[in-house]
């Protein structure tokens, strides 16, 4: 089993589904706070953050659904396999 990071950068409420969608995870505690902040302050459209994510891989090729995470206004970011 193999462990993916991949960071996904957007605006207004973190879509909470593409979690389960993609089995992942924050990497970390602040990227657990990023999450809780845009989704209970409803965080104005216009500021922009990053969260990183993690998850684990069965193969290095399997990539997170990019096409999904657009459609929420989100845009996933280089995805690093180990």
């Amino acid at each position: 089993m193999k462990h993916q990071t991949f960071s996904v950068t957007g605006h207004g409420s973190f879509p909470l589904d593409m979690l389960r969608h993609d089995h992942c995870w924050p990497t970390t505690s602040e990227d657990v706070a990023r999450i809780n902040d845009s989704v209970e302050r409803s965080i104005d459209l216009f500021t922009v953050q990053t969260i990183s994510l993690t998850r684990q891989v069965q193969t290095k090729g399997h990539h997170p659904t990019s096409g999904r995470w657009q459609s929420f206004g989100w845009n996933v970011g280089q995805v690093v396999t180990r």
